[in-house]
């Protein structure tokens, strides 16, 4: 037998995993802008160099 986990109102219970995956969502979406910012930012870089992109 699986133990069930200690009561919880289930509003509660919902309420926290929803806010941790929101959380999970913004930190991804976080990365992903940075990382975008990051490629762009290497691009006008080599833009101003005089390379070719």
């Amino acid at each position: 037998m699986i133990s069930s986990p200690p009561p919880l109102p289930t509003s509660i219970h919902v309420d926290i995993w929803s806010i941790g995956r929101n959380l999970q969502c913004l930190l991804l979406f976080r990365a992903f802008l940075l990382f975008l910012i990051h490629v762009l930012r290497i691009l006008r870089t080599m833009d101003g160099l005089g390379w070719s992109v």
